[in-house]
């Protein structure tokens, strides 16, 4: 039994032998040429790779830094990033940077035109700003607010104030201004800081936004005050006074220019007048000049010249009687008064002279050694006299005419007068 099987076994499987061999096509002679292998060589180029920090050397011919990237099997995560970007062709030398972050938000800030990179963990931009230092000055101007929530991605700009140089009449000032900040934005805050009104004189714009380092000129208006003074003339009055002798004149009161003062408001731009305004006008009235003039008749004319008088000289003119004097002396003359004396009025000798008799009107103080006491004498301006007094700085050609008031004695002052002893 054992070998009838085996041998219907074996004609099976001569007969399925048979099917596979029948079922081959023929054998064909045709012969396909094989394709000729390239013989391009692949460029190599050297690059760098820095990851977080680390410098890594690679040879390789791939065209791309994405390609590059993905061939290398460097992963990059959520908030990581590479420069330069994926496009970018490889070259000889090309430096990758990998930038790795740790569960941060990605804060770009461009400062004053530079632009840098942070990784951050705060909130906003506030506490982001202090976190790095970064401090804003009063002029400063953000594009964001301080209290924008930070977000992965969030890009910023700081636009830093500068200073532009202000010429106002020749005199430079550096002042610090706002970025945007225009001419007519300056001049406003000039008139508003200094009260002062000022013109722009550039040829700048005024409406143009000004840049760091401008030079702005100005020419200040300001207004000064001018004081005038035009004199006015005194008019000149006369008294007759019958206790003078005819022809005597003697000054009471002396005349005073009067003033009127003008008060201007002068407006000036520059150096250059524009305009002037009358605020106030004041006139001081002149004080007139009162001279006493005699008209007493005279006791004793001696009239004519007589032979002794042709021998000493005469004197005659329209503003005295005529007399005849024996000597013509040039003298210093003051004026003095009853308290000149030096003594109170409630001296027993108050009022009185060195020989004894009243001050008055008429009593003049010598040098006795030039004119001797009791002589009597005729003095240009002042009348009749007679020597009378003496006093400590009465030397020489010096005389001191006696006044009745202290307003008299300091309108005479000091002159010099012809004094004439009479015979």
């Amino acid at each position: 039994m054992t070998k009838f099987l085996r041998t219907k076994t074996f004609l099976a499987f001569l007969v399925i032998f048979a099917i596979v061999v029948l079922s081959i096509p023929p054998f064909t002679t045709h012969l396909q040429a094989a394709p000729i292998p390239s013989t391009s060589i692949p460029v190599i180029h050297r690059i760098f790779v820095v990851d977080d920090g680390v410098r890594t050397q690679y040879d390789t011919s791939i065209r791309t830094v994405g390609e590059f990237m993905d061939d290398l099997g460097i992963e990059i995560g959520r908030l990581d990033s590479f420069l330069p970007g994926r496009s970018r062709l490889i070259e000889n030398g090309l430096v990758i940077e990998i930038f790795r972050t740790e569960d941060g938000n990605r804060v770009t800030v461009i400062d004053d035109g530079v632009e840098t990179m942070y990784i951050t963990h705060v909130r906003n931009v506030e506490t982001f700003l202090s976190e790095q230092n970064i401090r804003l000055g009063p002029l400063d101007e953000i594009s964001v607010h301080l209290s924008r929530t930070i977000m992965d991605g969030l890009s910023f700009e700081i636009t830093r104030s500068f200073e532009v140089n202000l010429v106002v009449d020749g005199t430079t000032e550096r002042v610090e201004v706002a970025p945007g900040t225009t001419v007519a934005e300056v001049v406003h805050n000039l008139i508003e800081e200094s009260d002062t009104l000022v013109v722009f004189e550039g040829n700048i714009y005024e409406g143009e936004e000004l840049q760091r380092g401008t030079v702005v000129e100005f020419a200040a208006l300001r207004t000064e005050t001018e004081i005038t003074s035009e004199p006015i003339p005194y008019t000149t009055e006369y008294v007759d006074n019958p206790t003078l002798q005819e022809g005597i004149e003697q000054i009471r009161q002396l005349g005073v220019p009067g003033e009127r003062i003008r008060e201007y408001a002068v407006d000036f731009i520059g150096e250059q007048e524009q305009g002037r305004e009358l605020v106030e006008q004041t006139i001081v009235d002149p004080v007139p000049q009162i001279i006493d003039r005699g008209v007493k008749a005279t006791v004793e004319n001696i009239g004519t010249v007589t032979n002794l008088g042709e021998l000493l000289g005469t004197l005659t003119d329209t503003t005295a009687p005529t007399f005849t004097y024996v000597r013509r002396i040039e003298m210093e003359a003051s004026a003095y008064t009853a308290d000149g004396g030096g003594r109170s009025p409630s001296h027993p000798r108050y009022g009185y002279t060195a020989t004894g008799i009243r001050a008055e009107h008429g009593i003049v103080a010598v040098d006795p050694n030039v004119i001797p006491l009791g002589t009597r004498l005729y003095i240009e301006g002042y009348g009749f006299a007679i020597a009378a007094d003496t006093g400590g700085a009465i030397r020489g050609n010096k005389i001191d005419l006696f006044m009745y008031s202290y307003e008299d004695a300091i309108r005479f002052g000091r002159r010099t007068v012809t004094v004439f002893v009479l015979e």
